[in-house]
């Protein structure tokens, strides 16, 4: 196109309104600038009026008699040549006739004159009288585009539309993740770069398009987005493949759906699952774990009968008396773990007591120490001046029993010593309150 060379366009518009003249179509220029337009006479005849009546002519007037459904396209069709989208402009549209009636015609027009930064200044063109068929051909087209737009907006979406070339040449309104300083991008190349992809999905997405080009088929994948608040977003991407007659990939036509909630929705559910799992199992085990018990204390208690007996039947002295003390106390202790197994499976609750912590360690470490080897030495450090505390006992027994149990494996190899403390400790003040449910005679703070 010509750039600042004013008498050239005239010369050309000047010879363009001679060959139309001579075609009988009619003539129009339009100074931008200006807003004033240029007419011959078969222009003005077409609508039953002459040059002189139309007078001054500007776009407005245009405008004017244009029928009002017409007047949206028109502009439209004008903006987008006039930015350099299309390369011509061409209405089939309604005007006024000069006795009321609708007259079809048919504009066409270009860019005569552009300035220095590239702004245009001038568009001239030609008016036809056409059959009104053509005129309600661009009306209905345009309808359809309208009700195919409404219908695109109702649908919870994104649609979008990629060439061969890898540019969008369709993108609805872009949702959520789009929505951000970059999104000028997407609407020229939306998956020219899977930056916004996370980088665990984008092998998964580009092998999807590599298969999408190669033959017609349909795909329906979901990954992740990463959105500019740095969160992710779950993305369903449905997409078909289009070629041409001769078997040339064309485009691939797809919808983009947001499915975030979808997915947090079934996480939970799966975890809510693997809760009930859990319960399940540890019900059973539970159940299991009551019957065992059950079972060792039918064991235990012939064992602790005759035991008892035994130890009756002779005397203190006799070191049979001690081996059946020794006896006793282990299936004591059995069956008081045997409480703590039925406690577990909720078929016996614990009776807290109020018991001292030091008999409990000294009963433990008695039995301890016959596993130990000699590597592993044990040194106690008790305070015999610790009051007694209000607990189950056979689960006091059974904590100390296990975190003795844990410091022998630890130095089951190298050896060392055990070192087991007790010492009653006081809360500094400040530190925080305690709420015991009684009087202790002591304050906490």
């Amino acid at each position: 196109m010509m750039q600042n060379n004013g008498s050239t366009a005239e010369q050309t518009a000047a010879a363009l309104s001679t060959a139309l003249e001579a075609a009988g179509a009619g003539f129009w220029e339009w100074n931008i600038q200006t807003g004033q337009l240029r007419i011959n006479q078969q222009w003005a005849s077409i609508t039953g009026h002459t040059v002189e009546e139309l007078a001054p002519m500007t776009i407005d007037h245009w405008k004017a008699q244009l029928h009002p459904e017409d007047l949206e396209r028109a502009t439209k069709s004008f903006e987008k040549h006039t930015a350099g989208k299309d390369g011509f402009c061409e209405l089939a549209i309604r005007v006024r006739h000069k006795d009321g009636s609708w007259v079809s015609v048919l504009d066409r027009g270009r860019v005569q004159l552009r300035d220095a930064n590239g702004k245009p200044r001038s568009i001239a063109g030609s008016r036809q009288a056409v059959n009104t068929s053509i005129t309600c051909s661009a009306v209905l087209a345009e309808s359809c585009e309208k009700e195919l737009q409404a219908l695109i907006e109702n649908i919870p979406g994104t649609i979008y539309r990629i060439d061969a070339s890898g540019a969008t040449t369709l993108l609805s309104s872009p949702p959520p993740f789009l929505k951000n300083p970059a999104a000028e991008q997407y609407e020229t190349a939306l998956f020219d770069t899977l930056l916004m992809v996370h980088p665990e999905d984008r092998q998964m997405l580009a092998d999807t398009y590599r298969k999408l080009k190669m033959a017609p088929n349909s795909i329906k994948i979901s990954y992740r987005i990463i959105t500019p608040q740095n969160t992710v977003q779950w993305i369903e991407d449905q997409k078909t493949s289009t070629f041409s007659d001769d078997g040339s990939f064309k485009s691939i036509n797809g919808m983009l759906f947001d499915i975030t909630d979808r997915i947090v929705a079934l996480e939970e559910t799966h975890r809510l699952e693997s809760q009930v799992r859990k319960s399940q199992r540890l019900e059973t085990i539970g159940t299991l774990a009551g019957g065992i018990a059950h079972d060792f204390n039918n064991i235990l208690t012939p064992i602790l009968g005759y035991a008892e007996m035994g130890r009756g039947s002779v005397d203190e002295a006799d070191p049979l008396h001690e081996f059946f003390t020794e006896i006793m106390q282990a299936a004591e202790r059995a069956q008081k773990l045997v409480s703590q197994i039925l406690t577990f499976s909720r078929a016996q609750d614990g009776k807290p007591a109020s018991v001292l912590i030091q008999d409990i360690i000294a009963e433990a470490l008695k039995l301890l120490r016959p596993s130990l080897p000699s590597t592993i030495s044990i040194k106690q450090e008790i305070d015999p001046s610790c009051r007694s505390v209000w607990a189950d006992p056979s689960q006091i027994h059974q904590v100390i029993i296990n975190l003795c149990t844990n410091a022998f494996h630890a130095m089951e190899h190298t050896g060392g010593a055990l070192t087991i403390n007790l010492k009653e400790i006081w809360p500094e003040a400040g530190s925080g309150s305690f709420k015991l449910g009684y009087n202790t005679g002591r304050d906490f703070s």
